[in-house]
């Protein structure tokens, strides 16, 4: 516990208070917000010394769809809660979740001559007057991707508010921005009163995140813009620039010597803004956070549950799938009623080529305004020859701060490689010790995705492939030299999409017959805006299975990709408008996939799980098929609507993964009528190999002008 925590403290570890969650399901009947909290303070007495204590411990009643309160309690106290009649569950919120850090969107539907700015159906037929709900460090509202220019008034079903604070008014919301608030109460629980010289306690963004994916999300087209340098340059738009935003702030920058570098999000302020948001109107929720480490149960996770109540009153949640890949089972955000987004490269690079003295090139990226003179060659050097004394071994090659001994590298280009610490911190140790640019090489796992940043000073960033050709050139020569070209922009590379390094991997760990990620979507290097108060340079930055070159997805290694990596594929969007046949599920049926799934409790006290759940594992209706492990054969059934043509025929396709045999029956769908619902089986059966691995294989209906494609997913 910190100095400066305003918990209280008294001898022993369950005398020690901290934020918990007491998460109670939904709320049943009408009742009034003063109802629901006399509710919570009778729960909190019955642990509590006196009616003042309970009072005093609260720090949020949720009244609107979710049930439950954030309070300081015990270690002993929130136990004695957990157990009582009516709680689900009743957890530690303690900062465990963190923000995973336009020519995207034209990339995504360049085929069929699909025209984002043109499309009347994508962009210009609001229909519903969409509103996005953006979970994440709040917004910088005069940013031009913001403007409200040409806008009508906000949607009839909008109830939310414009809230206040630190450089914040009403007056900052605007008919694209239709409201904003922030939560820190649980953040302040933990690490005391907010700084504000490092941050602002409103809706305003300081850290960058939140400006950021909300204008890849719905920013509005603005021209004539361009990255740090001039890179890039045209126009950039968000994937939805008519829909509406709903700012919900909820992360914050850790206390310490460097605030503005790392955010935090709390679990009991997720929820608080998964309660207002339904309750204000919104129509999708767009979350870019997860959990640090291994993810909990569904129901000690804020974001689980606060999908699960929205996901109940219609609406579509979207989160991150994590940047710890690309090593599996990082996956994070695990639960069937949100979509689970992977990141994938889009077809744009900014080449910045490395000129080795003995002649040879090596392909790199950046995005950095600072160049060196393209006529002088460098002395080059790489990080882990140039260390102070007691550097580390491991990481002597990383620039991490104070690393680098400056007699050895003024001057000079140094050789960094990727690993400990941000990508921008390498830069400004590399300018701290009198470099005069950086090289940031990738390491093996990164292989050849090279992420593009505004380094403080000139530099570039090469493949894995790079910095061995690169390393082996500096240990070779007595006198090694290099230049950094200019960069310039350069479209319509290939292969693209490539599944990014960093983009987490499934399996997934809470419930390990539920396939995540379900898509792949841009997220490398995507140009957005940025908050005004930081700069770029500390950001962080019917689907389909094949690359612009027809050839299957690949990661960064180059290596296929599969459904672990992409779930179902590249989104789409253009096919989303049209896609043949869904899968529907009911947040009944969400609660039996609970009930069935180690690591998924039951999520509802109402509701009463079946004795025998053997079925439930594999009986949610889920566009794809995952099996954790294939003992004996398993049928999983699973029911489509007919979203398309009133009348149509669908056939079945199927490929099988490896050493498995798949039996779809029947294998014709007849559908008569729109919404109409057809059921069919799908049986899995291994033909004799227990490796434990996994294969990939799946099956697809098609009439001929839809096709609707399903991921298996089986281990054997």
């Amino acid at each position: 516990m910190i100095p400066s925590c305003i918990c209280e403290v008294t001898i022993g570890k369950n005398m020690q208070r901290k934020v918990y969650v007491v998460y109670l399901g939904e709320h049943k009947g009408l009742k009034t917000s003063e109802e629901i909290l006399d509710d919570h303070h009778s729960l909190l007495l019955s642990v509590k010394n006196s009616k003042e204590e309970a009072l005093d411990s609260v720090v949020y009643s949720y009244k609107h769809t979710i049930n439950g309160f954030a309070a300081l309690l015990t270690e002993e106290e929130a136990r004695k809660l957990s157990k009582m009649e009516g709680v689900v569950s009743a957890f530690p919120s303690e900062g465990r979740l963190s923000p995973h850090t336009t020519r995207s969107w034209q990339f995504i539907m360049q085929e069929e001559g699909f025209k984002i700015f043109d499309s009347t159906d994508w962009v210009q037929k609001p229909k519903k007057d969409v509103i996005i709900g953006m979970l994440d460090s709040g917004i910088w509202p005069e940013s031009e991707s913001f403007s409200d220019r040409g806008m009508s008034r906000s949607p009839k079903h909008w109830r939310g508010v414009c809230q206040e604070g630190d450089a914040f008014n009403s007056s900052h919301c605007n008919m694209k921005v239709i409201g904003a608030r922030f939560y820190v109460k649980a953040y302040e629980a933990y690490h005391g009163a907010l700084n504000r010289s490092t941050a602002f306690r409103s809706p305003r963004d300081n850290d960058g995140h939140g400006t950021h994916t909300a204008s890849t999300v719905a920013g509005r087209a603005v021209a004539g813009v361009s990255a740090l340098g001039g890179f890039a340059r045209g126009t950039a738009s968000g994937g939805a620039p008519f829909a509406r935003l709903a700012v919900y702030k909820v992360c914050w920058p850790i206390p310490g010597p460097n605030p503005n570098l790392e955010n935090t999000c709390f679990d009991a302020d997720m929820l608080a803004a998964f309660d207002d948001a339904v309750a204000d109107g919104v129509d999708v929720v767009s979350v870019s956070i997860g959990a640090v480490g291994a993810p909990p149960p569904f129901a000690n996770d804020g974001i689980a549950i606060g999908a699960l109540h929205a996901a109940r009153r219609g609406i579509v949640v979207s989160c991150s799938a994590g940047n710890s890949g690309p090593m599996l089972s990082t996956v994070t955000n695990l639960a069937p009623w949100m979509i689970t987004v992977a990141a994938s490269s889009i077809d744009r690079a900014f080449d910045s080529p490395v000129l080795l003295g003995n002649g040879v090139s090596i392909m790199g990226q950046t995005v950095t305004p600072y160049t060196l003179k393209s006529s002088v060659s460098y002395p080059l050097i790489f990080a882990g020859d140039a260390v102070v004394p007691g550097t580390p071994a491991n990481v002597s090659g990383q620039c991490l701060p104070n690393s680098l001994d400056a007699k050895k590298v003024k001057g000079k280009i140094v050789t960094c490689l990727r690993g400990a610490g941000l990508r921008v911190a390498k830069g400004l140790e590399v300018k701290r010790a009198g470099g005069a640019a950086i090289i940031l090489g990738n390491s093996v796992p990164n292989g050849n995705e090279i992420p593009v940043d505004a380094h403080v000073l000139a530099g570039t960033a090469i493949s894995s492939d790079g910095a061995i050709a690169l390393l082996e050139y500096i240990n070779s020569s007595s006198n090694p030299t290099a230049k950094i070209a200019p960069a310039r922009t350069v479209l319509h590379v290939s292969p693209a999409p490539v599944i990014a390094g960093f983009s987490s991997r499934g399996p997934n760990r809470i419930a390990p017959n539920l396939l995540k990620p379900d898509v792949a979507a841009p997220g490398l290097n995507i140009l957005a805006a940025w908050s005004g108060s930081s700069s770029p340079t500390k950001l962080e930055d019917d689907p389909t299975t094949e690359d612009s070159l027809g050839n299957p997805l690949t990661d960064a290694s180059g290596q296929i990709a599969g459904p672990l990596v992409y779930g179902s594929g590249h989104i789409r969007p253009e096919h989303a408008l049209d896609p043949g046949l869904v899968y529907d599920a009911s947040y009944e049926d969400y609660l039996l996939f609970a009930c069935a799934n180690a690591g998924a409790a039951p999520l509802d006290p109402a509701f009463r799980c079946p004795t025998n759940t053997s079925e439930y594992p594999f009986a949610l209706n889920y566009p794809s098929i995952a099996v954790g492990t294939l003992y004996a054969p398993v049928t999983i059934k699973r029911t489509v609507t007919n979203v398309g043509n009133g009348s149509a025929l669908y056939r079945v396709s199927v490929v099988e993964p490896k050493d498995v045999a798949v039996e779809v029956v029947p294998t014709v769908l007849k559908f008569k009528k729109i919404r109409q619902k057809k059921r069919f089986t799908v049986t899995l059966s291994a033909r004799g190999r227990f490796n434990v691995d996994y294969e990939e294989g799946s099956y697809t209906w098609s009439d001929g002008i839809h096709v609707v494609r399903s991921p298996i997913v089986v281990s054997v």
